[in-house]
């Protein structure tokens, strides 16, 4: 059997899973300057095929003019290396910062992130549901053809 030691050491070395609940809460406060792992959509600030620097937000936006203005409800990512924003939630790693009396008014940062997964598990929104219900009447409206 492995020494427990070692066990308990990878234990600690692992990334904090923040959830965005956390951020309402003020959980998340506690993770400043930890390595935290954190799920979500990209949402860049500019129009580029990858990004160094964008939102991280908890539901998908449909544009840039959609980007929400509470600060708990997004994460100011700086990228280690740039990123292609995609149709999918990502997994992203770095650093946690916790920002107070920011200018900008942001509340969380996440530094030096790099993308751990693309489409991990996050749970459907009732925006998603809705528009997929919608998307599947159409397609049941749509005409037969023939084969």
């Amino acid at each position: 059997m492995g020494d427990p030691g070692i066990a308990r050491l990878a234990d600690a070395l692992r990334a904090v899973e923040i959830q965005w609940r956390d951020l309402r809460t003020g959980l998340a406060d506690l993770w400043d300057g930890a390595v935290v792992e954190i799920s979500g959509w990209v949402a860049p600030i500019e129009a580029t095929e990858r990004c160094d620097y964008f939102l991280l937000v908890a539901q998908p936006i449909c544009c840039i003019g959609c980007l929400p203005s509470n600060p708990t409800a997004c994460v100011e990512v700086f990228a280690a290396e740039p990123i292609r924003p995609a149709s999918c939630a990502v997994r992203l790693a770095g650093r946690w910062r916790r920002l107070v009396n920011d200018p900008a008014g942001w509340r969380y940062q996440l530094r030096d992130a790099r993308l751990v997964d693309m489409s991990p598990s996050v749970p459907m929104s009732r925006r998603e549901i809705l528009s997929a219900g919608a998307l599947a009447a159409l397609a049941a409206c749509a005409p037969q053809t023939g084969i």
